[in-house]
């Protein structure tokens, strides 16, 4: 016999249920009664998805799931609409979802993370039926700082070369990257207008630029500016000094110190140097030494005799340049000058001079006079207290003969005597000596 069907099957949807073609009794083929969207949840669990890869920037994750091949995915019935992606600490057990709403795309960002944790991520597919079981958890990973390239450095300068040669300077890259500079590369690009070149080395009157990079654990920085336009050729500078205004200064010193005047100068090619003050032999009194950008003067025990004007001379064929210096070195004062007995009665004699040439860097404030018999060697202080040229000397022997001599006085010590050139014989008459 057979059975006719009472009813026709129609297209269910999720919300119909299957029937058998009784009335409203359940199949021995369907032992229950269920609805679409759990037949299509059962099918969508078969779905698998599978982490990718992961990279790390700041707190910032990018996670790419791995998409089933067409050929083998199995949707449950119904188009994938999106992938819930969640993450945990390695250490612990909860899993938090990291993104609100499915991402359509095979990639998502994870943020929030903390420095220096460790995380594990799985994904989820999603359909209308719902969520499929979870995929395997991915390796972990720890959220780092990125490692990115250096900025490039500074544009080069150029300061000097030769025909062989360029030298140049550069300040470093305003950002390292996140990890130390390893190192620089310097680079030298001729002018030309053919397409290939081959750099083995500078060349004579050959013009070039130059650029640098920064190398660190990840790779090489962009270029630097490039430098201005350089040839490689001998530059040639007439000689100038490289001082500042307080090398221009009085030099002050104690008497029986040492003092050193050291000169910076330029000039390519490198200028001669010579040192000169009047009426000294500064190679016998001094040490000179030379460099080729400096020279230095040094006087060992300076005495009263070292203050004066110092000359500094270098030359090349370009040119000649002379920088003067003034050295003070404080002491007693030097000798007077023109000592002489200009009266004479008897019974005393009238002194005369002059200041002393160097006062030893201070004025005198007071002279010493001195008389001593021909008869003997001693000298007798006649006042250490005079403030004029000029000093009067009684209560002397009429008949004797005398030496005279003046010395000066500043704050720094008494000084160097100055004798009067001859002896003065004491005679009852006034005489008057050495008007002129």
């Amino acid at each position: 016999m057979m059975v006719e069907p009472r009813f026709l099957a129609t297209p269910l949807n999720a919300e119909t249920f299957l029937k058998d073609a009784g009335q409203g009794a359940t199949s021995p083929m369907c032992p229950r009664p269920a609805t679409m969207q759990q037949a299509l949840q059962r099918t969508v669990s078969m779905t698998s998805v599978s982490l990718l890869r992961m990279q790390l920037d700041c707190s910032v994750i990018h996670l790419t799931p791995l998409a089933p091949s067409l050929s083998r995915m199995i949707d449950g019935g119904t188009p994938i609409i999106g992938y819930v992606i969640e993450r945990r600490e390695k250490t612990g057990m909860r899993w938090i979802r990291v993104n609100r709403d499915p991402v359509v795309e095979c990639t998502t960002v994870a943020t929030k993370l903390r420095k220096g944790c460790e995380y594990d991520f799985r994904v989820y597919a999603e359909n209308e039926a719902g969520l499929s079981p979870p995929s395997e958890r991915s390796a972990s990973f720890r959220a780092v700082d990125a490692l990115v390239v250096a900025s490039r450095p500074t544009k080069p300068k150029i300061i000097s070369s030769t025909k062989e040669s360029v030298s140049i300077v550069w300040k470093p890259p305003r950002h390292d990257g996140g990890t130390p500079i390893l190192g620089y590369k310097p680079e030298a690009i001729p002018l030309t207008k053919s397409l290939e070149f081959t750099v083995t080395g500078l060349k004579t009157d050959a013009e070039y630029e130059f650029c640098v990079k920064a190398i660190n654990r990840v790779a090489s920085s962009v270029r630097s500016l490039y430098s201005d336009a350089a040839t490689a050729m001998d530059r040639t500078a007439e000689p100038s000094f490289d001082v500042d205004i307080e090398m221009r200064k009085v030099l002050i010193v104690k008497h029986g110190t040492a003092f050193t005047l050291k000169v910076p100068f330029k000039g390519k090619p490198v200028p001669s140097v010579a040192w000169a003050r009047e009426g000294v032999d500064l190679k016998v009194r001094g040490t000179i030494e030379s460099t080729e950008s400096s020279t230095s003067l040094t006087i060992e025990k300076s005495t009263r005799n070292d203050s004066g004007e110092y000359f500094v001379t270098i030359e090349s064929p370009l040119g000649t340049a002379t920088l003067p210096m003034v050295v003070k070195v404080l002491d007693s004062p030097g000798p007077p000058v023109n000592v002489k007995v200009s009266a004479v009665t008897r019974d005393s004699a009238t002194l005369s001079w002059e200041a002393p040439e160097n006062d030893g860097g201070d004025a005198v404030k007071a002279y010493h006079v001195e008389k001593r018999e021909a008869s003997k060697k001693a000298w007798v202080s006649v006042t250490s207290n005079c403030h004029a040229l000029t000093f009067k000397v009684n209560d002397l022997q009429e008949g004797a003969m005398y030496y005279f001599r003046v010395i000066g006085e500043n704050e720094y010590g008494v000084g160097v005597p100055q004798e009067a050139k001859n002896g003065t014989k004491i005679t009852g008459n006034v005489v008057l000596l050495n008007l002129t």
